[in-house]
């Protein structure tokens, strides 16, 4: 009986991972479509990298209270096409803003640039550490 109940998991498990298979390549399929818009391309490339970035170094969690996605979206919206043209308006370094959109730094209180980009991000409406 054990041994049944250890195939049906076994099996299930393969079926789970051939499903997990096909909608990572519907996905792809996806960002394919989508990566001949230029902002969207900015956009899905800093995304691509921060959950290569977070999987390298086994960081993704679902719930993490900072979304790197987010801050990057608001940073396009606003106008801000590169970390530089954003760190230029802070008075911050490039080097400072891929640190923040990659979750590297996620303390707003680990010093005064660091909380000068999350109030920023506070005014753009996203506040994940009710500053």
């Amino acid at each position: 009986m054990v041994k049944d109940y250890n195939d049906r998991i076994e099996s299930m498990k393969a079926t789970l991972s051939k499903t997990q298979d096909e909608l990572l390549e519907t996905y792809l399929n996806r960002i394919r479509e989508l990566h001949t818009d230029e902002s969207a391309r900015v956009f899905i490339q800093n995304g691509l990298e921060n959950i290569i970035h977070k999987v390298e170094k086994m960081e993704l969690t679902e719930d993490s209270t900072f979304n790197t996605l987010t801050a990057i979206k608001l940073r396009l919206d606003a106008g801000y096409s590169t970390q530089t043209n954003l760190a230029n308006a802070l008075s911050l370094t490039q080097k400072q803003i891929s640190f923040y959109e990659l979750g590297k730094i996620k303390n707003p209180l680990s010093g005064s640039d660091a909380r000068k980009y999350f109030l920023w991000l506070k005014e753009q409406g996203y506040n994940p550490f009710d500053l």
